[in-house]
């Protein structure tokens, strides 16, 4: 009969879910692009996330102190090597060096996490993933925690629980030269702030190297504070930082505290925020919308859009959503321009309306189909929750609840046919895996002299439930004469190079390329030399 321990309760089910559902989107991706061979598993407990991390083809090693959960963890994955060891102890460090350390939900029940950070830093040989419990508070410190007697809290029954920019403190000032914060959160009442409650738990990325990824947000050390000062000369500090700020990190600031103000005071009414293109967004509380408001959704994507689209332009945003995409390239393209904006789902389609109608785009028309590589019908996987990005017509490759939904598909060259269009400027395609398939079935137009330029998501962990790897869609355009490009964080192109951790590349059609000078990092000479392949 399985041993049933406080891991194995609903409470400790319903987290570690969100929190695999969480890795789930990001994780391979992670380890691929990186190298990463093997994983020190640290505080595992009774090997949940162990069987994940071998899932993923690294060689895993999990330690925990208590020898208990240990015997636990072998018993149910008798193929993992489980041993005992305190990550507070020294001795830790002669484990040797991993190229990813996996630490979730352990630092907070310890008696000294800065130590336990210290180990973790020499065990590192690339990133560290670290998450954990956090005190609420604008400071870089820790708070003491009795914790009760049970084999899911510290061996000490005690524990220093530090703020958010107290773990931050540790990671830099152990030897971490790069610090980053998950700009997504789990979808657990835990990782997110409510009326009642601060936020609990954070979850951050600390490396020995440069990470380019969409979903991390570099950090800066924090400053040390005098502690004693008194509040008022410390609120007049604040005020003083908050005012040499430049005046967009201001307005991210303003809108940041509105909102939080607004979802504490009116939960259940969606909050209108101010676009950073200009316009206006209805914030529903998504994980898109909780990006926006931040500043932090896709900044070098939409800058590029801002700058390569012109007035008459014809637009296709495939995988419209809520309309961040299109709004902007309803605004760019102006009343000469036309915009098509595909979105299957019914609930994305209602508020992909309202954000139009609220910004007065009258050159977009909607259109309900799912692109593909033939018409006909499918069933579209409609995520229950905050996740509504990741809608697809594979199941998700995360446990989110879904519900099905039939939908109608059709080729883009069917459509497009349809329509009488001939000529597209500039396409977006974010359609959660299916970018294959609809660049299949728009073959007539890329053999077009006019070509379109495109921005398409290529992820594997998108593409993995369709049975494809994205390096897929990267060789069917190669060959049809695209060369593509990653895209910098201020907006401009660059030749993609193997290897490069995004979600969004560019690819421009070989016609085209003299027109992409002025988007361009590169020299001329580079630029040259592609031409003439």
């Amino acid at each position: 009969m399985k041993q049933m321990l406080a891991f194995d309760s609903e409470h400790y089910t319903k987290i570690n879910q969100a929190r695999l559902n969480f890795l789930k989107q990001w994780l391979p991706g992670l380890v691929t692009a990186h190298g990463l061979k093997n994983v020190l598993d640290v505080g595992c407990g009774v090997g949940f996330f162990s069987r994940y991390l071998a899932s993923l083809g690294l060689e895993v090693m999990s330690l925990d102190a208590r020898s208990e959960n240990i015997s636990v963890a072998q018993e149910r994955h008798p193929d993992i090597n489980f041993f005992i060891e305190d990550i507070e102890n020294p001795k830790a460090k002669k484990l040797g060096s991993f190229d990813l350390i996996f630490c979730f939900g352990l630092l907070y029940h310890l008696e000294n996490p800065f130590l336990a950070v210290r180990n973790l830093h020499a065990l590192t040989g690339k990133i560290l993933l670290i998450e954990s419990m956090v005190t609420p508070s604008s400071f870089p410190t820790a708070r003491f925690v009795d914790e009760g007697m049970s084999e899911d809290q510290s061996t000490s029954y005690i524990a220093f629980v530090p703020s958010e920019l107290g773990l931050i403190k540790m990671l830099y000032s152990s030897g971490f030269r790069y610090v980053y914060v998950s700009k997504m959160m789990p979808d657990h009442e835990q990782f997110h702030e409510s009326f009642e409650l601060h936020r609990k738990r954070t979850v951050m990325v600390a490396s020995k190297i440069p990470l380019k990824a969409s979903f991390l947000q570099r950090c800066d050390e924090p400053a040390t504070m005098d502690p004693w000062i008194k509040p008022l000369s410390s609120q007049l500090n604040r005020v003083r930082t908050f005012l040499r700020k430049p005046w967009q990190e201001k307005t991210i600031t303003i809108k940041s505290r509105s909102k939080a103000m607004w979802s504490r005071l009116l939960p259940s009414i969606p909050f209108p925020t101010r676009l950073p293109y200009g316009g206006w967004w209805i914030d529903r509380n998504d994980t898109v919308s909780n990006m926006i408001s931040q500043g932090k959704f896709e900044k070098a994507e939409w800058h590029f859009v801002n700058r390569f689209l012109k007035k008459g332009m014809a637009v296709v945003d495939i995988g419209a959503h809520h309309g961040f995409y299109t709004i902007l390239c309803s605004k760019k393209v102006g009343s000469t321009g036309r915009v098509v904006a595909f979105e299957p789902s019914p609930g994305e389609q209602r508020k992909l309306s309202f954000n139009l109608k609220l910004n007065h785009c009258k050159n977009v028309k909607i259109e309900p189909y799912a692109l593909g590589g033939q018409s006909g019908k499918a069933t579209l996987f409609v995520i229950k929750g905050r996740d509504t990005a990741f809608n697809s017509l594979r199941p998700p490759a995360v446990s989110i609840p879904t519900q099905e939904v039939d939908v109608s598909t059709i080729r883009l060259d069917d459509y497009l046919r349809s329509l009488c269009l001939d000529k597209v400027d500039f396409i977006k395609i974010d359609a959660e895996g299916a970018e294959l398939e609809i660049l299949q079935g728009a073959r007539n137009l890329l053999m077009k002299e006019s070509s379109p330029v495109m921005m398409i998501e290529v992820s594997d962990e998108r593409t993995r439930p369709w049975g494809y790897s994205s390096a897929a869609i990267y060789d069917f355009l190669a060959r049809q004469g695209y060369t593509w490009f990653s895209v910098t964080d201020d907006g401009f192109l660059k030749l993609y190079e193997e290897g490069t951790n995004l979600y969004n590349f560019v690819a421009v059609p070989k016609s085209r390329l003299h027109q992409m000078r002025v988007y361009l990092k590169e020299t001329f000479q580079v630029l040259s030399r592609v031409e003439t392949h």
